[in-house]
């Protein structure tokens, strides 16, 4: 994977998606692609927006991805384990740590129970992980698995120096789980341009018993694979990336199917022997490619019926010192067919995005859905797409600008919490205003809300989910409030505790908001624009919406007269805790006088902020707005 160069960056920033809409309530920061979610009943939890586009075809199931983001910019939301419906709403959402990434999130089956499974860690990506290639797992990760009732059933931990590897993990029919590991390797590089006392990450297959944690299989990448397939070159220092394995297909025959992104090759891997028994693609292909079956930095190689593989071809990109090279081929979703007795491979379908997305530097993933539709994971972009069989798009998800999804997958999913549903009752004048959600149960049709009262209770009113958190207003005054959660068919399936309502705000409550804050103190001219980054204290109730003004610090005179100058404006709404890069374009007056100045500017920003109850703050920060490069490359060229 590799996080994006500029010159994407800068395709992110004009994608119009044309009669999209946003969703679960969110307000689309200005110059941003979108925000984070936050719940009144769930305040822990902040994943991201999306917006759509289209509509889903009917089968399939839930969407499962894993935002994060590797680029400079800051993740919008949590990053975590996410599944959504349809609709865009947020069906489950577990956060992880800060500085780690959870990835390869997706529902599976061991000894016959639904579980979900992910990898959780740290990827490693420069400037601040240096020590292994980039895109690699820094030691400690692990792979997790939970069960129906998200509770954590097994752990997968680093054995014999090999680290879990984030690109896939397996569970198989008898138990044991087949994941990728990567464990650093100590040789001489010279006859690959490195160092003699050179140093490579080796790649492998490793099987584990689940109940045991013994391993049962291994099959490693350095023993059976030429280091002369790398189409990466040895650095001059550092740690070399030849393989860069990425995906895991268990073959009927018992063999497996291996993609590596660095060899720009799959190989069909005979499991007893460990051989090698045909590889597509790359320097020692046993197949001819045709022109539009050639792929290069590929994902997800899958074996289909009838002789068909399908993978997400990146066709991007190798990293060079200046950052990354030019793609060979613009990014699309690939099924091929393969002829083993001519021992040729040829394009069956192709599934491109609308609009193109010309570069995905790393990751993504093609998913064939029940009924023939197909779903694309955009990996690195923050999209994922559904298609019919033949290519059309039909349905267009955008995350936000900063996030991306390793893979996005559409499977089913029935999830059983243990906990109760989540509730909180205010007054608002005569009325009770009534939040409520639950986090992973996927069976809730309606909300019964009901008034406790010496032993009995009476139901106020009832209301279909909607989204993750459903508001529901109330004709009554009551000190308590508890809600029921109902089936499609109308049974009770969870019941909240009784909370009690809350008194409106109060003036002091109201005057405890402390208003966003300018955390910025440099701010750096990028094509005609600012980033200023602004926090919403953790304090804050529900959100932060926030205004922000750039002026002067000082009048400018201009025209014989003497005035504060607007330089540009900017709005963003922030979860508590959370903080914001607002985008401002400045006027074409605001880069004379930066110029004009030597190259910078002193001014002064302002904040105009209220909180979920309507209590308003304004604060001043000064600033220095200071020329920068046209190229506007601000972000790390990396790959994994």
């Amino acid at each position: 994977m590799k996080p994006l160069a500029s010159t994407v960056k800068g395709r992110l920033l004009t994608l119009a998606a044309v009669g999209s809409v946003m969703l679960a309530g969110a307000t689309a920061a200005s110059g941003s692609s979108g925000t984070a979610a936050s719940y009144i009943s769930a305040l822990g939890l902040h994943p991201p927006n999306v917006t759509i586009t289209g509509h889903a075809g009917a089968r399939g199931g839930l969407f499962f991805i894993d935002p994060f983001a590797s680029s400079a910019k800051p993740i919008v939301g949590q990053p975590g384990a996410q599944i959504l419906d349809a609709q865009g709403s947020t069906v489950w959402f577990h956060p992880v740590g800060e500085g780690e990434q959870a990835v390869d999130f997706r529902p599976q089956s061991y000894e016959r129970r639904p579980v979900l499974t992910w990898w959780q860690g740290t990827i490693a990506v420069p400037p601040k992980y240096t020590n292994v290639p980039v895109g690699s797992p820094e030691p400690g990760a692990h792979f997790y698995v939970y069960d129906e009732h998200y509770r954590l059933l097994k752990t997968v931990s680093e054995q014999e120096g090999w680290t879990p590897d984030l690109h896939e993990f397996v569970i198989e029919r008898n138990g044991d789980a087949m994941f990728i590991a990567a464990k650093a390797v100590s040789m001489d590089l010279t006859p690959y341009g490195g160092q003699a006392n050179g140093q490579l990450e080796d790649s492998a297959i490793r099987e584990v018993n689940l109940k045991t944690g013994k391993l049962v299989f291994q099959w490693d990448m350095l023993a059976h694979v030429p280091l002369s397939e790398a189409q990466v070159a040895a650095p001059a220092k550092g740690t070399w990336d030849p393989f860069h394995m990425n995906s895991i297909d268990l073959l009927g025959h018992g063999g497996l199917l291996v993609s590596a992104r660095n060899t720009w090759a799959i190989y069909d891997v005979d499991r007893n022997s460990g051989k090698v028994l045909w590889q597509l693609g790359g320097k020692g292909s046993t197949f001819t490619v045709s022109a539009q079956a050639s792929f290069y930095w590929q994902h997800d190689a899958r074996m289909l019926a009838h002789n068909e593989l399908s993978m997400f071809d990146d066709g991007c990109c190798n990293v060079i010192p200046t950052g990354l090279a030019p793609p060979e081929q613009e990014a699309h979703g690939l099924i091929l067919k393969l002829d083993f007795a001519k021992h040729t491979a040829t394009a069956v379908h192709e599934y491109r995005h609308s609009p193109p997305l010309r570069v995905v530097p790393s990751q993504g993933n093609t998913q064939i859905l029940p009924g023939g539709n197909v779903l694309v994971g955009w990996g690195q972009l923050p999209f994922y797409s559904e298609y019919t069989a033949t290519g059309r798009q039909l349905y267009d998800v955008e995350l936000p600008e900063a996030d991306e999804s390793y893979r996005a997958l559409r499977l089913g999913w029935v999830g059983l919490p243990l906990t109760r549903p989540s509730v909180v009752a205010s007054r608002a004048g005569t009325r009770t205003r009534v939040y409520v959600s639950w986090n992973g149960a996927t069976q809730v049709a309606r909300w019964e809300v009901l008034a406790p009262a010496h032993g009995h209770t009476r139901v106020l009113a009832s209301s279909r989910r909607r989204g993750f958190e459903t508001a529901i207003s109330v004709n009554a005054k009551v000190p308590l409030i508890q809600v029921k959660a109902l089936s499609a068919a109308g049974r009770v399936i969870g019941t909240s505790v009784a909370v009690h309502v809350k008194a409106p705000p109060s003036a002091k409550t109201a005057a405890s908001f402390a208003g966003a804050n300018v955390t910025s103190q440099t701010v750096r001219v990028s094509k005609g624009a600012v980033a200023v980054t602004v926090s919403c204290p953790a304090s804050t109730y529900k959100r932060c919406t926030v205004k922000l003004l750039l002026k002067t610090a000082r009048a400018v005179k201009l025209a014989g007269r003497s005035e504060i100058i607007t330089l540009g404006s900017g709005s963003a709404t922030i979860t508590p805790g959370g903080s914001a890069a607002i985008h401002i374009r400045l006027s074409s007056q605001a880069q004379a006088l930066i110029n004009s100045g030597k190259g910078r500017l002193q001014a002064n920003a302002l904040t105009q902020s209220r909180d979920g109850h309507g209590a308003r703050a304004s604060k001043t920060r000064r600033v220095t707005i200071a020329a920068g490069s046209s190229s506007g490359g601000e972000e790390p060229s990396s790959a994994y």
